[in-house]
């Protein structure tokens, strides 16, 4: 499919279940970003991605080494496979005037990947992590 957009809910649906049956370091980092996008709503700058990747981990007690080489093997390997796509675009530079070069990263189908994760127990252990600080920031019960 070579990162084209398209194909069926279910197509993209059974090839997040394949790659999340894997136990192979590259196809769990690969779901990893997956859960990582879906959190943030289907799309992220790639500059962000690792601290997330990194804060991912940390919720769900794993205490893995964020390589950025591999995180680009693992973005390179999802658009091939049709599951995220990669634009270079300018974006702002902070506080700073000018901009930026940086990567932009988009599920290919938000819905169909946010279904095929919504059993996994540590996107939902992450979320539910989330949650509560929310609920502890804004003062409500947790």
């Amino acid at each position: 499919m070579d990162g084209q957009v398209g194909g069926s809910l279910s197509s993209v649906r059974d090839r997040v279940r394949e790659l999340t049956g894997k136990d192979d370091e590259m196809s769990r980092l690969m779901v990893d970003v997956l859960r990582v996008l879906v959190v943030f709503g289907g799309s992220m700058w790639r500059s962000e991605l690792s601290q997330d990747l990194v804060k991912f981990y940390t919720i769900v007690g794993r205490l893995e080494f964020v390589d950025e080489k591999k995180v680009d093997k693992a973005l390179k390997n999802l658009n091939k496979l049709g599951l995220v796509r990669v634009q270079e675009r300018e974006r702002g530079a902070g506080i700073s005037p000018g901009k930026i070069k940086d990567k932009f990263i988009t599920l290919t189908d938000f819905v169909g990947t946010k279904i095929a994760l919504s059993g996994d127990r540590e996107l939902n252990m992450y979320l539910l992590a989330a949650g509560e600080r929310i609920r502890r920031a804004v003062g409500g019960p947790c």
